[in-house]
């Protein structure tokens, strides 16, 4: 710096530029989050922005985790790669995450429920021939399933219609009943068919010319009558 005289002024300055210090907590999360499943999921922990911040400075994140419904701490597994949960039943994911400056995240707790069981439908009764009127009940061997099924011999799809009530057949009818069941986990059943005729008026006939028999040397009675169709 130098005045009107021509003296001249020296000063040094050092100008240093710093990181503003990272005080916001990370920011984790589960993905896929917790929920049935049919079949074997795997878990991604995530790290929105590693620190959490806005400030484009990256800092380390850590993610602990337990499986057990155990609370997680710095002793606990370090989170590396996905989780690969299969057994039957449900697994606790509880995790949390921990920056450079020390900085945490709350504890997150997400449940797995594996179900992979496929659901198994009966008619009772089943498929036949029959002389009265009948009414078709369809049980499921799992609580919490849907049951598709269809009168018209086609094959049910999950549009087709929703098991309720029993199924009444009537008169002089020839049924193709074809059902499946879906549980809560999206386990899905084969179809299944029964067939189903009901004769009614064939029930009126009355037997006539009946024998009784018994063949020579057995211990046994025959018993046989002229009419076409069978009598209860």
């Amino acid at each position: 710096i130098s005045d009107i005289t021509g003296e001249i002024g020296r000063f040094s300055y050092e100008f240093v530029t710093v990181p503003n210090p990272d005080l916001e907590n990370p920011i984790v999360s589960a993905y896929p989050h917790g929920a049935l499943f049919n079949e074997s999921v795997q878990v991604q922990l995530l790290c929105a922005d590693e620190d959490g911040t806005d400030d484009g400075i990256l800092t380390p994140v850590t993610i602990h985790y337990t499986l057990d419904g155990t609370t997680p701490n710095l002793s606990s597994p370090v989170y590396s790669l996905p989780i690969e949960i299969s057994t039957e039943g449900r697994t606790q994911v509880k995790f949390f995450a921990i920056d450079s400056n020390n900085n945490t995240s709350p504890i997150i707790t997400e449940n797995y429920t594996i179900d992979t069981r496929v659901p198994k439908t009966t008619a009772t009764p089943e498929g036949g021939s029959f002389f009265d009127s009948k009414e078709i009940i369809l049980e499921c061997s799992d609580s919490g399933t849907t049951i598709y099924y269809t009168l018209n011999g086609l094959d049910p799809t999950t549009s087709s219609e929703v098991y309720s009530s029993p199924i009444k057949l009537e008169d002089n009818e020839k049924t193709t009943l074809k059902y499946f069941a879906v549980s809560s986990s999206g386990s899905r059943e084969a179809i299944q068919t029964q067939n189903y005729i009901i004769e009614i008026a064939k029930n009126n006939f009355k037997p006539t010319n009946v024998f009784v028999t018994c063949p020579f040397n057995r211990n046994e009675l025959h018993i046989t009558w002229d009419d076409m169709h069978p009598i209860f």
